[in-house]
């Protein structure tokens, strides 16, 4: 075991533009900021903002497959890889360029644990909303394994993180599948009748209900 500075697991470290830039619907590149990077992944959703090249040209962070992200302006901690999306950052994204004889995955696992949360909010600035200062990562100090068992560590972890996100992913779709189908029965009631075609769009009787004061399929009850 040995103590070192994060700083020496980090070529280049920053974060975004401080201020706004001109937003485009039909933008090519994200504006991503702290609340995008949940459990190591950059979530894009549809309150992301885009901006086009021109202005991604203007604002570009040195990111590439060495980077980890994390939160740093309002919601602490929260981390991410860079895998190479068309993505911008704003103010409260910082990003930390890893060296290539380091694990960016064990560098990744040190910024989620207890310690270096703890470390963020004890030096970060301001009483309502927090700021941590990109420079501040660097400066933690930690009590590491040889450099050998770092590649061991991230493996392990990585298979774990891995097996929740695909574990994730198929309670999404699932979901997704039971809201589909909700839809189909309940909303557009076309439900496979039996001839096993869509019932209402291929004609099915429908009534007024009273109740719902809407049409309801034949035969159904409130």
């Amino acid at each position: 075991m040995y103590k070192t500075k994060l700083s020496s697991f980090i070529s280049e470290c920053g974060d975004g533009i401080h201020g706004t830039p001109i937003y485009s619907d039909d933008g090519e590149y994200y504006f991503i900021n702290g609340n995008n990077l949940v459990k190591g992944i950059i979530v894009i959703d549809e309150d992301t903002l885009k901006i086009d090249y021109e202005q991604f040209r203007k604002i570009s962070r040195p990111l590439n497959d060495r980077t980890v992200l994390l939160s740093i302006n309002g919601t602490l901690g929260n981390t991410a890889f860079y895998r190479g999306e068309n993505v911008a950052l704003g103010k409260s994204a910082c990003y930390i360029n890893i060296k290539p004889e380091y694990s960016k995955e064990f560098f990744r696992y040190i910024l989620t644990t207890k310690e270096f949360q703890k470390y963020m909010f004890q030096v970060a600035h301001g009483s309502t909303i927090k700021n941590f200062a990109p420079s501040q990562v660097g400066e933690y100090e930690v009590e590491l394994p040889d450099i050998g068992e770092h590649e061991n560590i991230a493996k392990l972890l990585s298979s774990v993180d891995n097996k929740i996100y695909n574990n994730n992913r198929i309670c999404d779709d699932l979901e997704g599948m039971a809201k589909l189908l909700y839809d189909y029965w309940f909303v557009q009631f076309d439900f496979p009748d039996e001839n096993g075609k869509p019932y209402k769009s291929s004609g099915g009787k429908m009534v007024w209900n009273e109740e719902l004061k809407r049409e309801i399929p034949d035969g159904w009850e409130v």
